[in-house]
């Protein structure tokens, strides 16, 4: 389920990569931060509705694929985790495109390498205590999610991907 949601999230970042390095290349800024602007909004949208929908089906959608408790329990635990997290992925993958439109390659990898310190930890005491179980899992990924969407928004509310000036051809 997280990954379908995911990519339907991620989905969103290839119009913004396309029409983010479209509007660069035409060195029009001012069409670039509004391209930008609107494709963050429309995937915070996307993210809160699929998140909504998701932990509002969290206690139905078990019941159709177990009649344990134990198991119905804990996709139900997953699945409202996975609901309450998907607004940090739509912001963490639309900030993507429009860092990937503009050729930020640098702040995208600099992210990506911060954002696995909040993941570690989570992760780690999961494997180490096994009692969180999928909770825990599901926790390391929102903690990566999160950081991801904090780091990625400074760097596009900063406006540090835009090019200074117009290229010299």
């Amino acid at each position: 389920m997280f990954f379908l949601l995911a990519l339907c999230l991620d989905a969103l970042a290839v119009p913004a990569a396309t029409f983010v390095a479209e509007a660069l290349g035409q060195v029009d800024r001012d069409a670039a931060r509004l391209v930008a602007a609107r494709c963050v909004r429309l995937s915070v949208l996307a993210s809160v509705a699929t998140g909504a929908v998701t932990v509002a089906v969290a206690p139905l959608l078990p019941r159709l694929f177990s009649d344990e408790p134990d198991v119905r329990r804990a996709a139900t635990v997953a699945l409202i985790a996975c609901g309450l997290f998907q607004p940090f992925a739509g912001q963490a993958f639309a900030f993507d495109g429009v860092l990937l439109g503009a050729g930020d390659f640098v702040a995208l990898r600099r992210a990506m390498l911060l954002a696995l310190v909040p993941f570690a930890v989570p992760a780690a005491l999961t494997l180490w205590l096994r009692w969180p179980g999928i909770a825990g899992v599901w926790l390391a990924l929102g903690c990566w999610l999160a950081a991801r969407a904090f780091l990625l928004g400074r760097r596009w509310r900063a406006e540090s991907w835009l090019p200074a000036t117009a290229p010299t051809g």
